[in-house]
């Protein structure tokens, strides 16, 4: 009987002890998940510093103010006065511009168009909770 239950791989109750288990493999794994789990010491700061920012968004909508029709492919510069920083958009068939991720403060928000007088808007960026969207409608004069 003890032949037969090793020959086919099986162990007979009381007759033969089993093998021992290897954990090496285990150990691996656990140790490379771990591994890939732990933040890098690499790891660029600012993305963990952006999880901690409230940001916000302007959303703007630029119109003729004679006709009241939207102005498509009007240039949007969104200028932090605070650090100079431009962030230029062009607004699409329906006159819409948006930007996100932006950080509380003064911006300026200038709009120009072919045929239009340039208008500049001064917006204050107040966030009150996470992803707030401040609109911004815009009306452009014809020249």
């Amino acid at each position: 009987m003890l032949h037969l239950t090793r020959r086919w791989g099986g162990f007979a109750p009381g007759l033969c002890r089993p093998r021992r288990k290897s954990y090496a493999v285990p150990v691996a794994l656990a140790a490379l998940m771990l591994l890939c789990s732990s933040p890098l010491p690499f790891s660029a700061p600012s993305v963990a510093r952006a999880q901690d920012t409230l940001t916000g968004a302007f959303q703007g909508t630029v119109t003729n103010s004679v006709t009241g029709e939207s102005v498509a492919g009007a240039a949007v510069e969104i200028i932090n006065r605070e650090t100079g920083q431009v962030i230029p958009k062009t607004t699409d068939t329906r006159g819409r511009f948006y930007q996100g991720l932006l950080s509380p403060g003064l911006y300026t928000i200038r709009v120009s168009a072919a045929g239009f007088v340039t208008q500049e808007v001064v917006q204050r960026l107040f966030i009150s909770r996470a992803g707030e969207v401040v609109p911004v409608p815009v009306a452009l004069e014809p020249a």
